[in-house]
């Protein structure tokens, strides 16, 4: 196997030398060469003839591989707008404010909180998980969120594929699927069903052959309903006048522990000590209505106290979720041996929101705490 150099003409020529017809013939190329061709220095070329086109790659063992081609991108467009717009920390595309740090990296609404809260603990400045700089002040970037307003979504009911912002109007006003309750709702009928169903049902409304009798017991169950609701919101009130009170924006995300599901927030700084909440789904042998069972939840002190805590607790619907969330509050007593609340009911108001807490990477939401002295 020899090579040459041909000086007079500048350029890298390689001469053939004997050739055996049944083994074919080796071309030793140098390591430039090798390196325009994008392989190693050494690596042999074989080749079954001087007019053939596919060349393959020898590993000094017989064995041989084809070279790989480069391919053109198989991403559309949008799919490459999406990858450049998407939050540098947690790698999603959010529907939120967005913000920059000094260095230029996006970060989401709900990332920014997680690293404020995080930092708090530790009494540290916040940096960006990017580039390590201070983002305890950051400038929102309203070009990003436009362009993500910009892309297109699908309807969550229907599929149909328009522009995210006019995602929330078409779904509360035009999708024909878009789940709604009768117009006799306020006298107790309980039908849920697509927009586009709800003609006929008022038509052949079941309320509507009901008695008076009958119309009168629906309308007593909700007002029950409602003066449950007014007591709710009074306790809130008066919850409102605490000396001690706290709002967390929090992230629950999947885990496992000893097998089993559960979710789990990052520890977060409320009344000089260090928190967290964990949720599980309840696996009952009766699921409830949305034909999911249950999601409970509970508020863990990961600080060692000597005294006596009486913490009065309620998860709200956060500024960056899609979860609706119906508030409940419950209260507990939390001391050196007990520091784990028990586990309360997660009350989401419709399939739509199980089914999203179910499918969704993490789910933002509100803890509200209030302190007693």
């Amino acid at each position: 196997m020899l090579s040459a150099n041909n000086e007079s003409s500048g350029s890298h020529t390689a001469q053939q030398g004997p050739f055996d017809q049944q083994s074919g013939s080796q071309i030793q190329v140098d390591a430039f060469s090798e390196e325009r061709a994008g392989i190693s220095a050494g690596v042999s070329l074989s080749v079954n003839n001087s007019s053939s086109s596919d060349a393959r790659v020898g590993d000094g063992k017989g064995s041989t591989g084809t070279i790989p081609r480069v391919q053109p991108a198989t991403e559309t467009l949008e799919e490459r707008i999406v990858a450049v717009l998407r939050c540098e920390v947690c790698f999603d595309l959010r529907r939120t404010s967005m913000y920059l740090c000094k260095e230029g990296h996006s970060i989401c609404a709900p990332c920014l909180t997680d690293l404020s809260a995080e930092a708090r603990i530790y009494r540290v400045p916040p940096k960006c998980l990017c580039c390590e700089t201070d983002i305890s002040v950051t400038v929102r970037n309203i070009a990003v969120e436009k362009a993500i307003q910009e892309l297109s979504s699908n309807c969550q009911y229907c599929s149909e594929k328009l522009p995210y912002k006019f995602l929330d109007n078409h779904e509360r006003y035009e999708c024909s699927v878009y789940p709604t309750m009768c117009e006799n709702v306020r006298i107790g009928c309980d039908w849920q069903g697509p927009r586009n169903q709800l003609p006929e049902h008022v038509s052949n409304c079941a309320l509507l052959r009901r008695t008076c009798q009958d119309i009168v017991t629906n309308l007593e169950t909700l007002e029950s309903k409602h003066e449950a609701e007014k007591n709710l919101f009074r306790n809130i009130a008066d919850l409102l006048n605490y000396e001690m009170i706290a709002f967390t924006d929090l992230q629950f995300r999947p885990c496992y522990i000893e097998n089993d599901l559960f979710y789990e927030t990052k520890v977060f700084l409320v009344f000089g000590r260090i928190w967290m909440v964990r949720a599980r789904i309840d696996f009952r042998d009766d699921p409830n209505r949305f034909g999911i069972n249950s999601i409970l939840y509970q508020l863990i002190l990961r600080t060692e106290t000597d005294s006596s805590l009486h913490v009065q607790f309620v998860a709200l619907k956060g500024p960056y979720s899609n979860v609706q969330i119906s508030p409940q509050i419950y209260n507990y007593n939390f001391n050196a041996n007990n520091l784990e609340s028990n586990y309360g009911v997660l009350p989401l108001k419709d399939a739509n929101d199980y089914a999203q807490f179910m499918a969704s990477r993490d789910v933002n939401f509100r803890i509200a705490m209030f302190l007693s002295n």
